[in-house]
C-alpha cells in the first residue's frame, strides 16, 4: 500500500510505499518521526470503530450514572423508603442509581450499553415523588420531616436528570459512525503532533492537510485536516488495509509501569486513551488471551524468531503486584527500571510477539530502535526485522541514523530474499529548505551512506588538522 502525506509537520509532498519493509533517513529534524506518527494515527483512529463507540457509551453512561445519583440523592432517603421492594415491582437494578461506586469492570461486562441506557430512564421516569411515599416504610410518628423536605425539592431534581438523559439520547440511538471517524481522526492527530500538524513555516489562510492511503490503486483511507480554531477532520473514505498499528519509539515506557500506577493501569487502563504510547502500555500488561490452538499457531510461526531474542535476552517480563519485572531462570526477578536500555527493546518485540500483537495484519512503526544497541545487537535487531517480515507477513516502517544497522537491514532482506518486500527512503529539503520530500532510493542507497560518512569525513579532517 502507499501512504501519502501533505502538509503535514515538516513534510510538504511524500508517497512512501508501505510493503513488508521500509526504512526511512535522514537528518535530524527531517520528518521523518512525522510519517510514523500520522500513520499510526490513521490506522488506530479508523479502527474497531464500533467498538470504540461502545466504549466511550459506557464511560458516558457511566458518568450519566454518577451525575443523576447525585442530582436524585436517594441514598440520603434509603432508611425511610423499601428500595428492594420497589426494585421487585420495577424488576429493574436500582443499585446505580444507590451506590455510586460502581464498578467499571462491572459495566464492561454488559454486552448491550443501549439497554442499560434504556432501564436508566425508565427507573428515573418510574421513581417520582409519590412513588417514594408508596414505597415509604411506615414511620411510627408519621412522615419524617427530611423526607418530607426531600420529597418538596425532588421534583426539580428529577427534572434536571430527565434533561440530562434527553442530552445524551442520541448518542445512544443514532451511531453516527461517520461523524465519530471525523472526530477520532481529528482527536489523535491533535495528540500525536501536540495540537501542530499543519507546517508551521507555511502561511496560509486554509491550513489543510491531507492524508491518503492506496493499494495497487484501490483507495483507502482519505481524509483532511483543517486547522482554524482546533483541529477538524473531513474523512472521505475509511478503508483500511492494515487494522491494528504499534508504535514504538521509547524502550524506557517499560519503566513508566511503576509501583504506584501498576494497580490502576493493569486492572482497567484508559481504554479511551489512543496515543501510541497509551497503547503500548496497555499492550504491554496485557494478559495473554489466546486459546491453545491459537499459541500453538502463533509458536510455529514465531519460534524461530523467539530463540534468536532468547539468544540475547533469555528471560520474560512478568507482571507482579509490586510491578513489571524482567525475569530469567534460578535468577532473581529484576525491576525493569534496572534492565539496560537495550534489553528493554528486545523485551518489548518479545513480548508483543508472544501475546499475538505482531502479525500479518499488524503495521509495526519502530523510531530509531537500534539506538541504544551495540552494533552486534543491532544486527541481530536487524534480523529479528527481517523475519518478522518474511515469516509472519508483518509490515515495519522504522527511522534509523545508523549505517551499521541499514547495513544489516540490507544483508539479512538479501539473506532471506526479501529485496523485493524492502523499500528505502531519503529526506531531501525542497526549493523552501523549509519543507522535506521522501526520494525513493532503492537501487542508490549509496546516497544514504554517503549522507551518514559526510561527518565522519569532516571530523577526520579536523582531527588530521
Amino acid at each position: 500500500m502507499e501512504l501519502i502525506l501533505q502538509n503535514i509537520g515538516i513534510i510538504n509532498n511524500a508517497t512512501i510505499k508501505i510493503k513488508g519493509l521500509t526504512v526511512i533517513c535522514g537528518n535530524n529534524n527531517s520528518g521523518k518521526s512525522t510519517v510514523g506518527k500520522a500513520l499510526y494515527a490513521t490506522i488506530e483512529s479508523l479502527s474497531n470503530l464500533e467498538e470504540k463507540i461502545h466504549d466511550e457509551l459506557i464511560m458516558n453512561y457511566r458518568r450519566t450514572i454518577s451525575s443523576i445519583s447525585r442530582l436524585l440523592d436517594l441514598e440520603s432517603v434509603a432508611k425511610y423508603v423499601d428500595f428492594d421492594r420497589m426494585q421487585e415491582v420495577l424488576q429493574k437494578d436500582l443499585s446505580p442509581l444507590l451506590h455510586t461506586s460502581l464498578g467499571y469492570r462491572r459495566l464492561l461486562e454488559y454486552v448491550d450499553v443501549v439497554e442499560l441506557f434504556i432501564n436508566l430512564k425508565e427507573i428515573v421516569d418510574f421513581i417520582t415523588p409519590q412513588t417514594l411515599l408508596d414505597f415509604s416504610i411506615k414511620q411510627k410518628n408519621g412522615l419524617p420531616k427530611k423526607f418530607s423536605v426531600f420529597l418538596d425539592n425532588y421534583n426539580e431534581n428529577r427534572d434536571r436528570a430527565m434533561s440530562v438523559l434527553e442530552e445524551m439520547n442520541k448518542y445512544y440511538f443514532d451511531k453516527d459512525l461517520q461523524g465519530f471517524a471525523e472526530r477520532s481522526v481529528a482527536s489523535l492527530f491533535n495528540v500525536e503532533f501536540n495540537g501542530q500538524v499543519y507546517p508551521i513555516n507555511l502561511k496560509s489562510k486554509e491550513k489543510k492537510s491531507t492524508v491518503l492511503i492506496t493499494k495497487n490503486g484501490e483507495m483507502g483511507s482519505h481524509f483532511t485536516l483543517i486547522e482554524k480554531k482546533g483541529l477538524s477532520a473531513n474523512v472521505m473514505d475509511s478503508k483500511l488495509f492494515l487494522h491494528n498499528a504499534i508504535y514504538v519509539e521509547d524502550p524506557y515506557v517499560l519503566d513508566k509501569i511503576t509501583d504506584d500506577n501498576l494497580p490502576l493501569m493493569y486492572r482497567y487502563g484508559n481504554r479511551l486513551d489512543y496515543s501510541h504510547s497509551a497503547k503500548l502500555n496497555r499492550l504491554l500488561l496485557k494478559r495473554e488471551t489466546n486459546s491453545i490452538i491459537e499459541q500453538s499457531i502463533n509458536r510455529d510461526r514465531y519460534d524461530d524468531i523467539i530463540n534468536k531474542i532468547s539468544d540475547i535476552i533469555p528471560g520474560v517480563l512478568t507482571i507482579r503486584e509490586s510491578g513489571m519485572y524482567y525475569e530469567e531462570p534460578e535468577k532473581e526477578p529484576l525491576k525493569v527500571q534496572n534492565l539496560a536500555t537495550g534489553s528493554k527493546m528486545f523485551s518489548i518485540i518479545k513480548n508483543l510477539l508472544e501475546k499475538g500483537e505482531i502479525n500479518f495484519d499488524t503495521m509495526l512503526i519502530l523510531d530509531e530502535p537500534e539506538a541504544h544497541l551495540h552494533p552486534a545487537w543491532q544486527n541481530v535487531f536487524a534480523e529479528v526485522i527481517v523475519l518478522l517480515v518474511k515469516e509472519l507477513g508483518t509490515n515495519i516502517l522504522l527511522t534509523t541514523h545508523s549505517p551499521n544497522f541499514l547495513m544489516a537491514l540490507e544483508a539479512y532482506s538479501k539473506k532471506y530474499e526479501l529485496l523485493e518486500k524492502a523499500n528505502y527512503y531519503m529526506a531531501k529539503h525542497n526549493d523552501s529548505k523549509y519543507m522535506v520530500d521522501y526520494i525513493c532510493v532503492n537501487g542508490r542507497i549509496s546516497e544514504i551512506y554517503s549522507s551518514f560518512a559526510l561527518p565522519l569525513v569532516e571530523v577526520k579532517k579536523i582531527k588530521d588538522e
